[in-house]
């Protein structure tokens, strides 16, 4: 299926685009063509209007199917069109240079927000377990780490691989390896071990600490998953812990965490400027930037495009609704991987909230988080096979 194509592309082989466009050879390529494969997912949802037509296997999503199962997600839905409307509001009354299209960095702007809400809803009919070969997703991990050896970054100390960036690559990796331990497909033991051990190599050399309490992480919550504790008291468990992890920048080491503790500050600080609707999104590094160079800090005089924290760039972009929004969706996908006991898909998501809880989010790392927030919006005996 063409759908089933791109959802692989945008999951697993968008981390390997570098290509010399814009100021950033890794990120802006892969932002350009996330979009136009979210693009393209669209424009085949529209064509496939009709769930009877012989065409139907070539998209294998509809505006039909997603209007039929928006009646059995209601709240969710609800989440994400509040969080459009939030959008909109922003481009009509806060607009700045970098509002609609983010910064030449990052190009997290409104645009973007628009085709991640989108990439949600139309993947969220794609199950990849049928789809999925063991070996493929063995070799992206062997690729990862055969381009985080070639490639090294900041200041050839730490490896960036194809992302760019040591804690992206991390995050990378960690979204890829629980697809291969839980495949139904039978896999050598050999092969899930050499998995783990890739993964462990490759955020070492990243020299990732966020990377490293990530994975530290998800092992957990697969032993406490292997216990006769019940999902819901090994995800509390597993994330009491994660909240445990946010005290570290705080600690008199706080210097290893870049100032962490200082840009989470300054960003309590710029969403209080707009509590309620926030300053909007793609709007972070300009207000943040102000409110860093107002205080008496380290960080002052330098440039700050994001709060280091997932959650906390809500807050500054989408103040209190669009925070309560996002975190609605959060705990929503956390409720439904629960309920029905998707042991992967909580991995997939603890790891990714645990490194999106201290670095700025890349676009894969994006493309992953709604990919699961997606995931979350229907029953798995809804989904496409």
């Amino acid at each position: 299926m063409v759908t089933s194509a791109i959802v692989i592309y945008l999951l697993f082989l968008l981390q390997f685009i570098y290509f010399p466009i814009g100021v950033s050879y890794f990120e802006t390529p892969k932002v350009y063509l996330a979009q136009i494969g979210i693009f393209i997912l669209l424009l085949l949802s529209i064509v496939n209007v009709d769930d009877t037509s012989r065409h139907s296997s070539l998209s294998g999503i509809s505006f039909k199917k997603l209007l039929r199962d928006s009646g059995q997600a209601g709240m969710t839905y609800v989440a994400l069109l509040c969080i459009f409307l939030l959008s909109v509001t922003h481009i009509l009354f806060m607009s700045t240079t970098t509002t609609f299209f983010g910064n030449e960095f990052r190009l997290q702007g409104v645009f973007l927000l628009w085709m991640l809400l989108a990439w949600a809803v139309l993947s969220s009919r794609i199950q990849l377990d049928k789809i999925l070969h063991p070996l493929f997703i063995f070799g992206c991990l062997f690729a990862e780490l055969l381009f985080a050896l070639l490639i090294d970054g900041e200041g050839a100390t730490r490896a960036i691989g194809t992302i760019g960036e040591p804690n992206a690559l991390a995050a990378a990796v960690l979204f890829i390896w629980p697809f291969l331990y839980f495949t139904k497909k039978k896999v050598p033991s050999w092969m899930k071990y050499g998995a783990l051990a890739m993964v462990f190599l490759i955020i070492f050399i990243s020299g990732s600490r966020s990377g490293m309490i990530a994975f530290m992480l998800q092992l957990i919550f697969l032993l406490l998953s292997r216990t006769s504790l019940a999902t819901a008291k090994s995800v509390l468990i597993s994330v009491l812990l994660l909240l445990f992890t946010y005290g570290l920048p705080f600690l008199p080491q706080s210097n290893l965490y870049e100032q962490r503790s200082e840009i989470w500050h300054a960003a309590v600080i710029a969403g209080g400027d707009s509590p309620v609707v926030g300053n909007g999104f793609g709007n972070t590094d300009g207000v943040l930037q102000d409110v860093v160079n107002s205080l008496n800090t380290n960080l002052r005089g330098s440039y700050i495009d994001s709060s280091h924290n997932i959650f906390l760039d809500w807050w500054v972009q989408g103040g209190m609704i669009g925070l309560i929004a996002f975190v609605f969706l959060i705990g929503r996908t956390l409720f439904n991987f629960i309920k029905e006991k998707n042991v992967q898909n909580l991995i997939l998501l603890l790891g990714l909230i645990a490194t999106l809880s201290f670095n700025p989010a890349s676009v894969v790392a994006l493309i992953a988080l709604w990919w699961l927030i997606g995931q979350g919006l229907i029953g798995d005996g809804q989904k496409e096979k």
